[in-house]
């Protein structure tokens, strides 16, 4: 079944020549009689660029996710290397506490070999650098006076 549409009647008063210059096409260039098919694939080609100009829009909003994506992937490496960094600075400090820990214990237990085992002099050098800010605290020295600096 064949559908004709004659357009050859004049356009609207309203219409004015304006209106006419900003379509792509003029008006004089369309047939006289369009059929079903020539409607069918106007419609076709209008939703096939609707389709390109979607996809368009969905690639662009793409590339700045992916963009965003890449940025907090290097925010969160710089991220946990610098946690690790600050559990590397913090891990001897540790240490030095739990060695002293068990001095103390050793000491209140009347344990004389692990107390002998125990070298103070190497603890007070330990403490009066982290009472210096050699620990990593600049300067802060976490409540210790350094070197006869009482308060």
């Amino acid at each position: 079944m064949l559908i004709r549409m004659h357009i050859n009647t004049p356009p609207p008063p309203h219409y004015t020549s304006r209106n006419q210059s900003s379509l792509s096409v003029p008006l004089a260039s369309f047939p006289t009689i369009m059929d079903l098919q020539d409607i069918q694939f106007l419609i076709a080609i209008a939703a096939l660029e609707r389709k390109r100009e979607e996809k368009r829009r969905t690639k662009k909003l793409l590339r700045a996710r992916r963009a965003a994506l890449r940025e907090k992937v290097k925010q969160c490496e710089l991220l946990k290397t610098k946690k690790q960094e600050m559990l590397a600075e913090e891990a001897p400090k540790e240490k030095m506490v739990d060695d002293f820990m068990v001095f103390i214990e050793a000491i209140e237990k009347n344990d004389t070999e692990t107390v002998q085992r125990f070298d103070e002099k190497s603890m007070m050098i330990a403490i009066g650098s982290m009472a210096k800010g050699g620990g990593g605290h600049s300067g802060h020295n976490g409540g210790f006076a350094a070197d006869g600096d009482e308060n």
